[in-house]
Formats: C-alpha cells, sequence, structure tokens
C-alpha cells in the first residue's frame, strides 16, 4: 500500500516519468537569457512581459536636487514650466536640436519674460551641453506635468520555436498611466529580434548548450521612452532613444530531476544612431545564473542573480541584482510573478548625467510579470 501510495504521489509530482520529461521546461525566465528548449515542448509562444518600478518618483527628485545645487538650473526650470503643458514635448525636440533652437522656441513661447530675465536664461542655456540642455527640457517636462502619473514597461513578444533555432520578436512600449484622466499613453520603445541555436542531451540528467544574438533597432523615437531607461538597466537598450544594440550570447545548463540551473553570458554593444544620444557608444558583459525548482511540474520557483561590468563607457550599467519570482505552468498557460531588487549598483553620482531623461538611479525594487501561451 506504502509503495503504490508513493508511486501516484510520484506521477502527480513529476506528470510523468523521468526519461519523458522536457528538459529545461522553464521556459522564459525573468531576466536571464534562457536556454533553447526543443521544438516538442513548445513551438510557439506568444504573450507579454510587464515591468513596474516607481521612476517617475525618481525623476521629480531628480529635479529638486537639481535645483537646490543650481540657480541657473532653477531659472531654465522655472522659464520652461512657463511653456503651455500641451507644448511640453515640443520643447524636448527643440532642445535636442541645441541651445540656438531651445532659445528660438523660448522667445516665441515665453512672451512674458523681460530682457533682463531672457538675458539670465539664454546664458544659463549657453553653459549648457547638448545632452544637459535635453535633460533639462524633459525633467522639466516631468516636473510641470500637473497630473500624478504612473510608469511602466510593457512587451508584447512572439516566438517561434523549430528543431535548430528559435526566433522571437518583441514590441517594448513605455506605458504612462495617469491616475485622474483614467487614460494610459504608450510610446515605443526599440524593436527586438533574438535568433536562438541550442542542443540538449540526457535522460534523467540533462544538459546542453545555447547561443544566440540579440539585437535592438531604433525605432523609438519619443524622447519619453529615455524615462524607462534605468527603470530595469537589463532593459536598458530597449529603452534608449536612437540606439542600435547587438548583444551575442551563450547558456549552457544541466538539469536534474526537479532542478535545472543555468548560466549564461551576453556582450551588449550599443551604437549611438543619432544626435539625441544619452551614451556615445558603449559596450557592457551581462551575466548570470539562474536555478529553477520544479517540486511539481505545474509549480516553479526561480531565482537569479544577473549582473553587468562596464567594458567601455557603460560605467551606468554595472550592477548586481537578485530576481526570486515563480511560474505556473497550465495546460498551454504560463504565468509568473517576481520581485527584482540591487544587490550592488553605481553611486548616483554615476547616473547623474546619464543624458536625456534618465535620472536619478535604478529603482530600489521592481515588479516583473510574465505571461506566456505556448503551443
Amino acid at each position: 500500500m506504502r509503495r503504490a501510495l508513493a508511486s501516484a504521489l510520484l506521477l502527480l509530482g513529476l506528470g510523468a516519468p523521468l526519461e519523458a520529461r522536457d528538459l529545461f521546461g522553464s521556459g522564459r525566465l525573468f531576466i536571464a537569457k534562457p536556454m533553447k528548449e526543443s521544438a516538442a515542448s513548445r513551438f510557439l509562444s506568444v504573450g507579454t512581459s510587464f515591468q513596474f518600478a516607481p521612476v517617475r518618483a525618481l525623476a521629480k527628485q531628480a529635479v529638486q536636487d537639481i535645483e537646490s545645487q543650481s540657480p541657473e538650473a532653477r531659472l531654465v526650470f522655472d522659464t520652461l514650466r512657463s511653456v503651455p503643458p500641451e507644448q511640453l514635448d515640443a520643447i524636448t525636440s527643440a532642445a535636442e536640436k541645441g541651445g540656438n533652437a531651445l532659445k528660438a522656441y523660448l522667445a516665441k513661447n515665453v512672451p512674458g519674460l523681460d530682457a533682463e530675465q531672457r538675458a539670465d536664461v539664454n546664458g544659463a542655456i549657453d553653459q549648457a551641453s547638448p545632452q544637459e540642455l535635453s535633460a533639462a527640457a524633459e525633467l522639466a517636462r516631468l516636473a510641470a506635468d500637473p497630473e500624478e502619473a504612473s510608469t511602466f514597461i510593457f512587451e508584447p513578444f512572439l516566438e517561434v520555436n523549430t528543431d535548430w533555432v528559435s526566433i522571437e520578436v518583441a514590441v517594448p512600449l513605455a506605458g504612462f498611466f495617469t491616475r485622474t484622466a483614467g487614460s494610459t499613453e504608450f510610446a515605443l520603445g526599440n524593436v527586438t529580434l533574438d535568433a536562438k541555436l541550442g542542443w540538449t542531451s540526457g535522460e534523467s540528467v540533462g544538459y546542453g548548450i545555447s547561443g544566440g544574438v540579440e539585437t535592438s533597432f531604433p525605432t523609438g523615437q519619443s524622447p519619453r521612452i529615455n524615462t524607462l531607461a534605468l527603470a530595469n538597466i537589463f532593459s536598458g537598450p530597449k529603452f534608449l532613444k536612437d540606439y542600435l544594440s547587438f548583444a551575442p550570447y551563450l547558456v549552457a545548463g544541466v538539469d536534474v530531476w526537479l532542478i535545472n540551473v543555468q548560466g549564461y553570458a551576453k556582450l551588449v554593444q550599443m551604437f549611438a544612431m543619432g544626435s539625441g544620444t544619452a551614451l556615445g557608444n558603449a559596450t557592457y558583459l551581462q551575466y548570470g545564473l539562474v536555478a529553477a525548482f520544479a517540486p511539481w511540474r505545474v509549480w516553479n520557483v526561480m531565482a537569479e542573480l544577473n549582473g553587468a561590468v562596464d567594458v567601455f563607457e557603460a560605467a551606468p550599467f554595472s550592477a548586481f541584482y537578485l530576481t526570486l519570482g515563480t511560474k505556473l505552468s497550465l495546460w498551454f498557460i504560463r504565468p509568473g510573478v517576481a520581485v527584482h531588487v540591487p544587490l550592488f549598483q553605481q553611486s548616483p553620482a554615476v547616473y547623474s548625467g546619464f543624458g536625456s531623461g534618465t535620472f536619478g538611479s535604478p529603482s530600489d525594487w521592481s515588479v516583473l510579470a510574465t505571461l506566456s501561451f505556448d503551443f
């Protein structure tokens, strides 16, 4: 009787004999690059990922910090705040064209300045770099926004996984939700293409290796997307305006009974494609280790350690994070949720000059979620 009961519990827990199980069946991970699953396990996957972090609060705090340190900056902010709200995006566009364009815009749209005030404002603008001007305009737009808004990342994706290669297309969107108006606005980020090859072997003990390239194209044109570049630094290339990012990566893993462990390394190369970019060309190495525990086939508990180190002009991306989450596998539906917290990140001074719309330091916490339909 005991033996029969133990066998029944084993089948409930594993859902199938050990030899029939799918290797690396945890599917998409929250941050880390995953092993390629077999086509028999999952051929088509469609869904979305979601990230929420208090980025708007960081931006507004940055305005206060800058104003307290610089009377000239306060003068510029106060002047920009006097522009009608419906023209706030036009401020940023003018600032990205340079100081002369911004001065001409203010002369036309802020008629209340006397000659002395206008000279002071023009002098402050002349002392600022193009990056500082763009940053000031975006910060002022945020500070002048009369509505309290929540900011988040929404990323629909589609993946086709064949025997030899998996190809995924993701469309990152920056979301801005205004409570009082009850409306949500989306701005397109950098559309991302991920192509991956993979090989696995083994039965009760499985192992494998995967490799691929992730490319983010400079499709995001709204200055607002830069606001989210530091919400999660591992998504930064998807939310930096006018950047083309190219990232080859390698993943290796071992799958033993109820646990699979995966490690990866990804070399991220970002190429500036326009004058309004937050950085010049930059390169950093991203890496991570993941342990996924599946006490029952329908439930996964995951722990991820993800980090990045500066290789060339990418100091803001040097950090180390812990991500703890859980996923369910209910027939063809895979929902998941995780908490993402820093174990190490750069000092605020490293981020203070990080270009247009990216201010403060990355959030002290964020919530990650994913929902996929796998066939």
